[in-house]
């Protein structure tokens, strides 16, 4: 099972490294975040990070954990895409409005 960890681990770490060099480019922080957020998430799916997870924060955590996880890169995208469209005007209507459709 950890070989399937390894490609999405490598691509993050060489987002990461990507986004070291270029830090202002927004498509670049958002594809790594989800990297990032889909290899932290990886753990607490397998049978041992949830029994873990959820022996020391209670029953269900490990999902919760996975879920606000894997739910992170679409809010991401959504202040993304809110900032592109409002400019410089009614940014926090945008981001409130965006962020509503995400959910």
């Amino acid at each position: 099972m950890a070989v399937l960890l390894l490609i999405p681990v490598m691509a993050m770490m060489w987002k990461l490294y990507q986004l070291s060099r270029a830090p202002k480019d927004a498509a670049l922080r958002s594809v790594t975040l989800s990297l990032v957020c889909a290899c932290a998430s990886y753990p607490l799916a397998m049978p041992g990070g949830t029994l873990g997870v959820d022996t020391v924060a209670g029953d269900g955590a490990a999902k919760i954990g996975q879920n606000v996880l894997l739910g992170a890169p679409r809010v991401s995208d959504a202040v993304l895409a809110a900032v592109a469209r409002a400019g410089a005007g009614d940014l926090d209507q945008a981001c409130l409005a965006e962020l509503v459709m995400v959910s």
